[in-house]
């Protein structure tokens, strides 16, 4: 299971994802929308919490309870609205600027949604564990389009060909909108975790255990550069706004910087910080990460990192952060795995 690769990372949040199994509702051939929930903003049950607020508000955070499971993967939808994946629940979820959630149900059981991306075709479009594609149209109807062979689809990113493109162990997938899938073969077995679209026009991804940032371009030629830190174990990639490719380091606790000619910069990050996990451009110019604790680490924290590489946290109490993304209201959008309950956050930008 795509959780197993990462547990040895993360053995706290494997406890509570393990702890947090919720049986999944009937399956049904399309999506069933549950009642929609609005719910004030919260903490663990509690009220809106706001950490390193400054005079211009940057860092005032709000977070807002996902009963019905952990939230892993996020993404802004076509609707002004934020979606994600609850990958033990087997729901995908949308949650309004101001917290009014809608759930839907996945007709397999053991489906497990992971990573989660808008496409140019209005829908939005997730990886699933049982080896499948699927899209959600922002009226919560749901597809879903097996892969060829049994390798499950990981991280999901909206292509520049106006297709849908995916990384699996030893593949790069596409997607097109009418569901085509099309696999590039890769060198090796190795994990490839995160993928972007580049401002160079290519597709940019991570490996895990061969330490490389690699780059495909739509027509399928590979290319991999490889990373100075041995074993930085390479996880989340974005492109920034300056042009680079930005990338997490969960290894060494570094946050990478790449050119689109391969030219790799790495920023070291304070030893009291907790491993970089996903990564994502910020409205602000910036880029902002999670961090989500180790068995015995200090917290909890949204992390931003401005292009010359000067850093601020931001600590969140106990939310387990995963995913991230630009969304609504110039705020960066978080889903946290929460324990039993999960969480969707977000935090102000200026």
């Amino acid at each position: 299971m795509i959780l197993t690769r990462l547990s040895r990372y993360f053995p706290a949040l494997l406890f509570c994802l393990l702890m947090s199994t919720q049986a999944p509702g009937t399956p049904t051939a399309f999506a069933m929308r549950t009642k929609a929930i609005s719910l004030s903003a919260c903490s663990n049950g509690s009220l809106s919490i706001s950490t390193h607020i400054t005079p211009n508000k940057v860092g005032k955070m709000t977070k807002y309870l996902v009963p019905s499971g952990g939230a892993w993967g996020i993404t802004a939808g076509p609707d002004g609205n934020v979606w994600f994946t609850e990958q033990y629940a087997q729901n995908i979820g949308s949650i309004t600027p101001h917290g009014h959630e809608t759930i839907y149900p996945l007709p397999n059981r053991y489906s497990y949604p992971y990573a989660i991306t808008s496409g140019s075709d209005g829908n939005l479009w997730f990886t699933e564990e049982a080896s499948q594609i699927g899209r959600i149209t922002p009226q919560g109807q749901i597809t879903e389009f097996t892969l060829p062979g049994n390798n499950s689809g990981l991280a999901i990113t909206a292509g520049p060909d106006g297709n849908i493109w995916f990384t699996q162990s030893s593949n790069i997938g596409r997607i097109t909108p009418q569901g085509d899938i099309t696999e590039f073969p890769l060198p090796d077995s190795d994990y490839r975790y995160g993928i972007t679209t580049g401002l160079d026009g290519n597709l940019w991804f991570t490996s895990l255990e061969g330490n490389t940032i690699g780059r495909i371009t739509p027509q399928g030629q590979v290319t991999e550069f490889p990373i100075p830190t041995p074993n930085s174990q390479p996880i989340g990639i974005t492109a920034g706004p300056d042009g680079n490719l930005w990338f997490t380091q969960d290894n060494y606790n570094e946050i990478g910087r790449m050119t689109p000619g391969g030219q790799i910069t790495e920023f070291l990050l304070a030893k009291s910080t907790e491993p970089p996990l996903f990564i994502a451009a910020g409205p602000d110019g910036n880029l902002w990460f999670t961090e989500s604790v180790r068995c015995g680490g200090s917290g909890d924290s949204i992390v931003r990192i401005t292009p010359k590489g000067v850093t601020k946290m931001f600590p969140i109490p106990y939310n387990y952060p995963v995913g991230i993304t630009a969304g609504p209201q110039h705020r960066m959008w978080f889903a946290g795995f929460g324990d039993f309950s999960g969480e969707i956050g977000k935090i102000t930008t200026r």
